[in-house]
């Protein structure tokens, strides 16, 4: 096993989130972490895969703008250990799932991003945050589905997305609509993946296989690494195993149990166990170096593998190589099996311990498993390693007595929330903040939110009215400034003492979410000029503001004739008004059409896009409400026509129904013609307007079921 330091440098995992070239638009993310960096996610890792244009470290408003933008077309969660939450996401576009695991936490780190032409699956063992994107050394694999050659196999893909729906979305506490939102993106992800020529899994070696940890649930048993490990490997007796873990359990007995899985490894006489540890080199001897594991798993080691402790062979991964200025703890977990005829190289989540191995006791773990006989591809999985095999091997190690580090992952602060609060949603709409309580519940309990030096709910104060186990609560306007991404639980445990944990807040429905601050409220005319503009929202109010705050702009002179006809309310207004919709009709049916042809993205486009059909249908409908008759009967017109230009642009979108797209364009075609209804007044049967109208909603109704029939 050899191999050069400068070959050491991995690849950033951050890279790995960026599109690759011509795989189309973003459609859904999905990651799962034990610990979590809300900012490293929402700042640096959700603008990579979303591939947006600005940063947050120039035009911050721009930038918070376009990815609310972007978010809304896509569906984006992650799971997160109930007792890591973070609070300092800012926005609901995403949520952030808490998952409990019964008798462990859930330690996966795996990543499922998918595009119009590509699903990418990350399986690693750094968790979402600066620390291990940014300093750790990690190990990671990447594995990409694509319509092509050279593409990861369709079995490996379905492994992936079972355990995200089986496991992760199962043990996630989330709202119904949340969990329906997810449960949909997956189905979604498979039917996309069914239509390309995926490889089916090779018959012979080299092999990836997913290898999971999942607790026992009922009617399901937990699953654990090491026999899918010995089915992958064979029946071939290995030469030698090196394991490479961070941590290793809390006492001698959970490292015997480890051991005594490993050993179930057949072994030719002769075998050696390799251990691949973090240390550095002592203070007081340069040629001795710490290590980070304690003596009493150095003495387990050497009874299983029958070999003097000082005899160990030991590779230590120093916190600084050559031209490094920090130090990079070791966090990466593998086990390597190897004979002469084939290795094994285990990679991912899971720790050398029993719960990470899932032997007797389980935790949520996510890895991967290659299997390989050709020396290249032998050399490949040797190099994957953050080991110098040269360099790193030390004869003088001191083992400490205790561990230097009781998890490779920090310990929360707090515990998570008591079983009794299931998940939290905030209503931005409404400011209403809900809980879903199930259960016992504790004695004294209350319930805060961010900004508030008073809790929003005692149970020692206020009395307790829930309907189907859900406690909601209306805030004031004061208390809804910002977007409430979390709540803090306070309690008193059954020992007395006082605990606090937080819950992040979800959305059940994405139509309770706010607009972009710089598109909120805008009248029908701001809407048509962002239309015809052909920009943007974002860079269209970002403009636009930009020309109102420049000292000296004026606007032009048809603007000002615009609005001095507005002022009188003419019919020379009303002809003006509605051939400029009609060129924002024209405009918006492009913007549409140009739409991801997913139910998420054109959802957003037509019910709740700033500058969509519905929200065009609503400002023109209520400024016209005390409009002349004239102006009236020309409201009545525009939203004819508009359901008339959504009608056919739904069946260039989806022409024979089979996307799902056709019931989302016929709500919001029927919703706008119940706006039109009341103009009904200008326009009875008899009239030229009222037949107009009439023969709108005919052709309209039979484009729609011409659609039907044709799928």
């Amino acid at each position: 096993m050899k191999k050069k330091s400068k070959e050491l440098e991995p690849q950033p995992l951050v890279t790995y989130w960026m599109a690759p070239p011509d795989v189309g638009a973003p459609i859904a993310c999905l990651a799962s972490t034990y610990t979590f960096h809300a900012a490293l996610f929402e700042d640096d890792l959700l603008p990579r895969f979303l591939g947006l244009r600005f940063d947050n470290t120039e035009r911050e408003r721009i930038f918070i703008a376009e990815r609310e933008d972007k978010l809304s077309t896509v569906t984006a969660a992650v799971f997160v250990d109930a007792a890591h939450v973070d609070g300092r996401q800012t926005t609901g576009r995403w949520s952030q799932v808490p998952v409990r695991v019964p008798g462990g936490c859930q330690h996966s780190k795996i990543t499922v991003l998918v595009w119009e032409k590509r699903i990418r699956v990350l399986v690693a063992s750094a968790n979402l945050t600066t620390t291990g994107y940014r300093r750790n050394r990690e190990i990671a694999a990447c594995l990409d589905f694509y319509d092509g050659d050279g593409a990861s196999s369709r079995e490996l893909l379905a492994a992936v997305l079972d355990f995200v729906e089986d496991d992760l979305l199962e043990l996630g506490s989330m709202p119904p609509g949340t969990k329906t939102r997810l449960a949909e993106v997956i189905k979604s992800t498979r039917q996309r993946a069914r239509g390309w020529k995926l490889p089916d899994a090779p018959a012979s070696l080299p092999t990836t296989t997913f290898i999971p940890v999942t607790p026992k649930r009922s009617k399901r048993a937990g699953k654990g690494v090491i026999d899918p490990l010995l089915d992958a490997w064979g029946s071939k007796s290995a030469s030698s195993i090196c394991v490479m873990t961070p941590f290793i359990g809390d006492s001698a007995n959970a490292v015997r149990t480890t051991m005594n899985g490993l050993m179930r490894v057949a072994r030719v006489r002769g075998a050696e166990g390799h251990l691949i540890l973090g240390g550095r080199p002592s203070e007081q001897d340069a040629d001795q170096f710490n290590v980070d594991l304690p003596d009493w798993f150095r003495d387990e080691w050497s009874k299983a593998w029958k070999v003097d402790a000082d005899a160990i062979s030991v590779y230590v991964v120093p916190p600084q190589r050559e031209g490094e200025k920090v130090d990079r703890s070791l966090h990466a977990k593998a086990i390597m099996v190897a004979s002469d005829e084939r290795t094994l190289l285990l990679i991912g989540s899971s720790n050398f311990s029993p719960h990470g191995l899932g032997i007797g006791t389980h935790n949520l773990e996510a890895n991967l498993c290659y299997v390989a006989r050709d020396q290249d591809h032998v050399r490949a999985l040797e190099s994957a390693l953050p080991v110098d095999w040269e360099e790193d091997l030390q004869e003088q190690i001191r083992w400490p007595a205790e561990p230097l580090t009781v998890s490779d992952d920090p310990q929360s602060s707090s515990p998570p929330p008591p079983p009794g609060f299931e998940w939290a949603t905030f209503n931005e709409q409404s400011g209403k903040l809900a809980l879903q309580l199930e259960g016992a519940l504790p004695a004294t309990w209350s319930i805060w939110i961010p900004g508030r030096d008073v809790a929003v709910f005692d149970n020692t104060r206020d009395t307790l009215s829930v309907e189907n186990g859900l406690l909601v609560l209306a805030l004031d306007e004061a208390a809804r400034v910002h977007r409430i991404t979390y709540v803090t639980i306070r309690w008193t445990d059954d020992e007395g003492k006082e605990q606090e944990a937080r819950l992040p807040t979800l959305v059940d429905n994405e139509a309770e979410l706010l607009p972009p601050e710089a598109l909120r409220s805008l009248q029908s005319d701001d809407i048509v000029k962002c239309l015809l503009s052909g920009k943007d929202p974002i860079e269209w109010a970002e403009d636009d503001e930009d020309d109102e705050n420049e000292p000296g702009k004026r606007k032009k002179n048809g603007d000002k004739n615009h609005d001095l006809l507005k002022s009188l309310d003419t019919d020379a207004y009303v002809i003006y008004r509605t051939r400029r919709l009609g060129r924002a009709f024209a405009a918006l049916s492009q913007r549409i059409l140009s739409t991801l042809p997913t139910q998420t993205a054109m959802r957003h486009r037509l019910e709740r896009d700033p500058v969509g059909p519905m929200m065009l249908a609503r400002a023109i409908s209520i400024e016209s409400k005390d409009a002349s008759d004239v102006g009236r009967a020309a409201t009545l017109f525009a939203l004819a026509e508009l359901t008339l230009a959504l009608s056919y642009v739904a069946l260039r979108v989806d022409p024979k129904g089979k996307l799902g797209l056709r019931p989302i364009f016929d709500g919001v075609r029927l919703e706008i013609d119940e706006l039109a209804k009341g103009f009904g007044e200008q326009a009875s049967a008899t009239t030229p307007l009222g037949r107009y109208v009439n023969s709108v909603r005919t052709r309209c109704a039979r484009t729609a079921k011409e659609g039907i029939n044709a799928g």
